[in-house]
This record gives C-alpha cells, sequence and structure tokens, in this order.
C-alpha cells in the first residue's frame, strides 16, 4: 500500500502546483502580461493536462503572436471529450480570431533542389510542403537552401498578421549548380533569326521571371489584415 500512498500524495501535490501555476497566470494575464501567463500556463499544462489550462496557453499564445501553437492547443481543446462544452465554445471562438491573424508563406523553386534542403525558420520542409501555402505565425522568417551545412540561397522576411506571400527560390544560382550545355545554331526552316535565337528566349524568360516577382511583390503588399486590436475573448477560463 505504501507506493500507492506515495504515488497519490505525489499525484496531488502535482495538481496542487498546477492549480497555483494557474492562478499565477490568471493574474498575469489581468495584467495583460501575456508572455509570462504564457509560461505559467504551460507549466501548470504540463502537470495537469486539463482542457480549461490549454484554452488559457492557447488565449495567452494568441496575443503574443504565437499563433501556430495556439492553433494546435485550441484544437486540441475541441477534440477532448472531456472538455465541457462552454470551453469548446470559447475555443471554437479563439480558432475564428486566430484564422484572420494567421499568416500564410509558401515556398517555391523554379528548378530541381537535388540534394539540398529547403529550410524554414530551422526546420527542413518535406517535397510535401514545397509549393504550397502553408500557416506561419505573423513576424520575421528565414527561409535557407542548405546543402551539408552550407547556406546556398537564403532569404528573409517579415509577415503582417493575416498576410500571403511567396518566397521563389532559384536552383540554377547555387553554387555547384550543373551549365546548361551549348545550344545549337538554328537550322533554316526551323525557326531561325531573333525568335529563333537562344538568347532571345533566355531575354523573354527573365521578363517572365520579374513578371512573376512584380505579381508576387503586390500580393505581399496589398490586402493584409491589419494588427490584431485587444481581446475579445473571454479573459480566462476557470480551473
Amino acid at each position: 500500500m505504501a507506493p500507492v500512498t506515495v504515488a497519490s500524495a505525489q499525484a496531488e501535490a502535482g495538481r496542487e502546483r498546477a492549480r497555483e501555476l494557474f492562478a499565477e497566470g490568471l493574474s498575469l494575464t489581468a495584467e495583460q502580461q501575456f508572455a509570462e501567463a504564457a509560461l505559467k500556463f504551460r507549466e501548470a499544462y504540463a502537470l495537469v493536462p486539463a482542457p480549461n489550462i490549454a484554452y488559457n496557453l492557447a488565449l495567452a499564445l494568441t496575443e503574443v503572436g504565437e499563433l501556430t501553437e495556439a492553433t494546435g492547443l485550441a484544437e486540441a481543446v475541441m477534440e477532448d471529450a472531456s472538455a465541457p462544452e462552454y470551453v469548446k465554445n470559447f475555443a471554437s471562438a479563439l480558432l475564428v480570431r486566430i484564422e484572420a491573424g494567421q499568416a500564410h508563406l509558401q515556398v517555391s523553386l523554379t528548378g530541381e533542389r537535388g540534394d539540398a534542403q529547403i529550410v524554414l525558420d530551422g526546420r527542413a520542409l518535406s517535397d510535401d510542403e514545397l509549393g504550397i501555402s502553408l500557416p506561419v505565425d505573423p513576424g520575421a522568417h528565414v527561409v535557407n537552401a542548405e546543402r551539408h551545412g552550407t547556406i546556398l540561397e537564403r532569404q528573409e522576411l517579415t509577415l503582417e498578421p493575416g498576410a500571403t506571400v511567396e518566397v521563389v527560390l532559384t536552383p540554377s544560382t547555387w553554387p555547384g549548380a550543373t551549365e546548361p550545355g551549348p545550344t545549337s545554331a538554328p537550322v533554316e526552316g526551323s525557326g531561325g533569326g531573333v525568335v529563333g535565337a537562344w538568347w532571345f528566349w533566355t531575354i523573354i524568360g527573365v521578363v517572365v521571371l520579374a513578371g512573376v516577382g512584380v505579381a508576387v511583390g503586390v500580393a505581399a503588399g496589398g490586402g493584409t489584415e491589419g494588427p490584431l486590436d485587444g481581446n475579445t475573448m473571454p479573459t480566462v477560463v476557470r480551473f
């Protein structure tokens, strides 16, 4: 019986500590110290993974712009069979708010990447994540093309809440990229002259790519949502 008693005492001590941390998180939330509140809620959630704590952690993270993690927590609350209905309602409303402020980033390539890795904020992207819009937090981001620890291409950008931006990487400019082979001169009757010359289509390609760059810049600069203004949600859900 002794081990059971000790285990029960330890579990109760953990719950009591979680309540203390949760109360501290509530006080910090009331003072709008959301980053500090998130730390308290995170510690409490590690001790007692209750949906009420998860919701409040998601809310605090939303306030500091960490929307990707907040989304995961709010979705976990929605899927938690033990979560009270009112907590799920709060989580559902929070997800709507997060979606309005979530930024999206698409990383595309103009050619094959070979054995290079495409890394977004320190995380290697899979092939399935290239060329599609990925939800990311508003703020600063770094996209690298890397090979064996060497950075081949680097792009840094800052996304506003609600913005959707495409980053285009160009493998042909990377060190060690295969040079195009010699182009044969056009033969008679095969569309020679200026239009048939290889350099004409090279120039056209550059113009087209420049046009794409302009289009991406326009898309990134317009139609974005403004910053989230304040907290329209209930401040906290009690634990």
